[in-house]
């Protein structure tokens, strides 16, 4: 049995549509996620923490690049925790 998550049931998890799954990583916000033996996308737990953060960025109005520079510090590691707080008070304010 493959590992992790199918795009429908992320779909049915987050209620964020397949369209917007793929245009998520698209555009940079989603890392690509890995792949089945059949070759469809396999989604794990870190995914779906991403898209969690995602859909309550865009719930305060954030834009799509914000968005996206938010999600490249958070892959890019702890080491960004202050730059994605600043990020957030700019947003904010």
């Amino acid at each position: 049995m493959e590992t992790g998550y199918t795009i429908a049931e992320v779909s049915d998890i987050t209620g964020l549509t397949a369209h917007t799954l793929r245009y998520y990583e698209r555009a940079g916000l989603l890392s690509p996620p890995g792949r089945g033996s059949n070759g469809h996308r396999r989604y794990v737990e870190s995914d779906l923490g991403m898209l969690r953060i995602l859909t309550r960025l865009k719930a305060t109005g954030m834009t799509i690049q914000e968005m996206r520079r938010y999600a490249e510090l958070c892959r890019s590691g702890a080491a960004t925790f202050e730059a994605r707080r600043v990020l957030l008070e700019e947003h904010r304010q």
